[in-house]
């Protein structure tokens, strides 16, 4: 189940006029990640949906059984768009950052007719730059060594949990964020958003990602 969030225009008359606006946020974040968006497309008269991916924020945590990968994932945000706006003739704005980038480009092959606009934010075609059976010789080693044990049962949980350490999580942040940015605030989201589950999601996540272009 995703959890979400729907914010109405102050003016509901306007809404009738704009399109409708989804954030899809990026791996690791939640509808948090879009908070003073959220605030200021509301004011400006649209209506607001954000939802948390399966596995992230508020939505349900996952299962061994559910193969995580970006077709999984944008089928079910384009099931929630199609759920929410039965009408064929509302055409969606979807916004998505870094991962919900990927997902924004694959539902947009997904509901073209649906589809006024999409964003693409801090995102690329593709979840790796070179798959795994594309990689030099010499490096699919160091490939395997990585995905099978430093990532793997044992290895994997500490590597996350050194990753999570308030000192680790600054320095990580800094790179991504602007210094003054790095508050407690954002620290308390990032670590908030952690389950005991969430290592399923690294496990069960098909990288093998086809770069996005559906033809037409």
């Amino acid at each position: 189940m995703i959890n979400y969030v729907h914010y109405c225009p102050k003016h509901p008359s306007e809404a009738e006029e704009l399109n409708p606006i989804l954030f899809v946020h990026g791996f690791g974040a939640s509808i948090a990640h879009y908070r003073n968006n959220i605030d200021f497309f509301v004011n400006a008269g649209y209506p607001v949906y954000a939802v948390d991916l399966i596995g992230f924020g508020k939505s349900h945590k996952p299962t061994k059984d559910f193969t995580f990968s970006i077709e999984s994932l944008s089928e079910l945000v384009a099931d929630f768009i199609e759920e929410k706006s039965p009408n064929m003739n509302t055409k969606w704005i979807i916004c998505g950052n870094s991962l919900g980038g990927l997902i924004t480009l694959y539902i947009t092959s997904l509901l073209k007719r649906r589809i006024f606009a999409s964003i693409v934010l801090n995102s690329s075609s593709s979840l790796t730059i070179q798959r795994p059976d594309e990689l030099p010789i010499l490096l699919r080693p160091i490939w395997w060594i990585f995905v099978n044990i430093i990532m793997g049962d044992i290895i994997g949980p500490i590597m996350f949990q050194m990753i999570r350490l308030r000192q680790t999580l600054v320095l990580l942040l800094r790179f991504v964020y602007k210094r003054e940015k790095v508050g407690s605030g954002l620290r308390t989201r990032v670590r908030s958003s952690y389950c005991e589950d969430i290592l399923i999601i690294f496990d069960n996540f098909d990288i093998n990602f086809p770069m996005v272009g559906h033809g037409d």
